[in-house]
């Protein structure tokens, strides 16, 4: 069966064809651009994949979403906001827009979030952009959902079968995943495997029913086992094994999509440390990658933005490392905390390019007089 024909079958399995828009609609109105920007997507996935797409129709059709977006943000017009969402992503991978594509799966599964299909396709994107830790927890998401909706078995011989999903299964994370829903019928924490006797376990977790301690126990599990990975991730950053460390906050990330034990600062962290990693070794394209997720989990962590800085300066992106540059100090939480980022940025070597060109002199000086009249 070709990739078309397969797609298509994936489509009419979980993503149905969207329905026409509400009937009523005027000439240049939200509706008449959400109507416009499926038939140019249709148009565009004639062959069927993000690869083999006609680029322009995916910029019109993309153009067209996004000029009905604005005039209607909630999507009050369309019956089903998801399918706009999934077809934006769908149109941003075909122009190479693979972030923005990132951010349009993620809206369409908010939107929809019984839905399998949505985090499939970012797990299938996130691999191509080599993001393996995330693409597995995007994967092991979906099969999860898929499993709430009996729909598993379906998924995993769809995932194998399509050559679409079937690249990321190149990765030995990914393999697992799906091995266990495979080989496991879907369960994915034997009975045997929890110990529900264990002291230390609360006397209202005893008395619980069996299927929920059990419950209650594996996710305890989980979130420690996140938690120490972090530790011990932590504890090779301290000692400028950044190797390791990257190891450590990636594994970090991967329990932390069963447990959701760390909230969004701490997630901003993990990728602070991780970006701040990546520096070290000199490998500035993943830095970049890592503290884009920073300042994305929390807006206002100024040292993710510093280290962007440098991240950006180093790989010859000279106005994108100004602007992270103001934003660390627009960010800092503090006097003291803005003094050490601009000393650090007055002397890191990282920043040496950037340091004769006017802009830096735009940010630098009225810091430095804003700090003088404080003191």
């Amino acid at each position: 069966m070709s990739t078309k024909k397969l797609l298509t079958a994936a489509a009419i399995l979980l993503v149905t064809v969207p329905p026409a828009f509400a009937a009523r609609r005027t000439k240049g109105s939200a509706q008449e651009y959400f109507k416009q920007g499926y038939a140019l997507y249709q148009k565009a996935f004639a062959d069927g994949t993000p690869e083999n797409a006609d680029r322009k129709q995916a910029a019109k059709a993309i153009k067209a979403y996004n000029t009905a977006i604005g005039m209607d943000p909630d999507l009050d017009t369309v019956s089903a906001a998801y399918r706009v969402y999934h077809s934006l992503g769908l149109c941003y991978e075909a122009v190479g827009a693979d972030d923005k594509a990132i951010e349009a799966y993620r809206k369409a599964f908010q939107s929809k979030p019984d839905n399998p299909m949505l985090p499939l396709y970012a797990a299938r994107l996130r691999y191509r952009m080599n993001d393996v830790p995330r693409s597995a927890a995007n994967l092991a998401l979906a099969l999860r959902k898929a499993k709430a909706a009996n729909k598993d078995k379906a998924l995993v011989k769809m995932v194998k079968g399509n050559p679409f999903f079937a690249s990321m299964l190149k990765s030995d994370l990914n393999r697992g995943i799906v091995s266990e829903y495979e080989t496991e019928t879907g369960v994915q924490a034997p009975e045997a495997a929890v110990d529900d006797t264990k002291e230390e376990m609360r006397d209202a977790i005893r008395d619980t029913p069996p299927d929920q301690r059990r419950q209650i126990l594996a996710e305890t599990q989980a979130d420690s086992a996140a938690l120490r990975r972090l530790a011990s991730a932590d504890e090779e950053f301290r000692f400028n094994r950044f190797r390791e460390a990257i190891d450590g906050y990636n594994e970090t990330l991967v329990l932390n999509q069963e447990s959701a034990v760390l909230n969004a600062t701490q997630l901003s962290l993990v990728y602070e440390r991780m970006g701040a990693a990546y520096n070290r070794l000199g490998l500035s394209n993943g830095a970049i990658k890592a503290l884009r997720f920073a300042v994305q989990e929390m807006p206002g962590n100024a040292n993710a933005y510093y280290q962007l800085s440098l991240a950006y300066a180093v790989s010859g992106k000279y106005s994108q490392s100004l602007r992270a540059l103001g934003e660390s100090f627009k960010n800092a939480p503090s006097d003291a905390e803005l003094r050490k980022i601009s000393l650090l940025a007055r002397t890191d070597s990282e920043l040496e390019p950037i340091r004769d060109l006017p802009g830096f002199q735009t940010l630098l000086g009225p810091t430095m007089e804003r700090l003088q009249a404080r003191r």
